[in-house]
């Protein structure tokens, strides 16, 4: 679990920014180094294969019959790439369909690789956009203080699961997940 502070605008019901520490940072980067097959394995594990046509498309190449390939291997090298992309945060859908090797746990003490350092605190707006953090960024941000609630967010493995699917929908991912999606 990674805690994150969001920042609401009330009035709007809406996400204006995040305070993020390294562990949320490291974990949005890691999501932009999966291949799409395993993005699509994983949204389809949870049931979640309508996102746009990447989950037909892995269904599609899943029901091919192997005579369609050059060889067996390549249906496989297109559904499990051989990739060593560590995420914990999405670890506990690993092992269902043989993916094991792209999600496996590290002895990292903190999640996945390291992006970057430990010292810096960083604003993430709704639509994931990373910046450092500044007193000046957030005064350009925040029009009005007097309508903005902060709230402490744990993001676990279903929460990480659902920031990947909404940052292939929307331009308002930690809208979507923490205020929207609330089920």
């Amino acid at each position: 679990m990674v805690s994150l502070k969001i920042f609401v605008d009330t009035k709007n019901k809406k996400v204006v920014f995040a305070e993020a520490g390294k562990e949320f940072i490291d974990f949005i980067l890691d999501m932009l180094s999966l291949p799409l097959s395993i993005v699509a394995k994983l949204l389809k594990e949870h049931n979640e294969s309508k996102v746009g046509c990447i989950g037909a498309l892995y269904h599609s190449i899943e029901a091919l019959s192997p005579s369609c390939f050059e060889s067996d291997s390549h249906k496989g090298m297109a559904l499990k790439p051989r990739t060593n992309v560590v995420i914990p945060l999405l670890s506990c859908y690993e092992g269902r369909s043989g993916q094991q090797a792209s999600l496996q746990p590290t002895n990292y003490p903190s999640y996945g690789r390291k992006f970057v350092k430990e010292a810096i605190s960083f604003i993430v707006m709704d639509n994931l956009e990373v910046k450092p953090m500044s007193a000046t960024l957030i005064k350009s941000i925040v029009i009005d203080f007097d309508i903005l609630t902060e709230q402490e967010v744990q993001v676990g493995c279903n929460e990480g699961l659902n920031l990947l699917k909404a940052s292939l929908e929307s331009q308002t991912v930690l809208s979507t997940v923490f205020l929207w999606n609330k089920k």
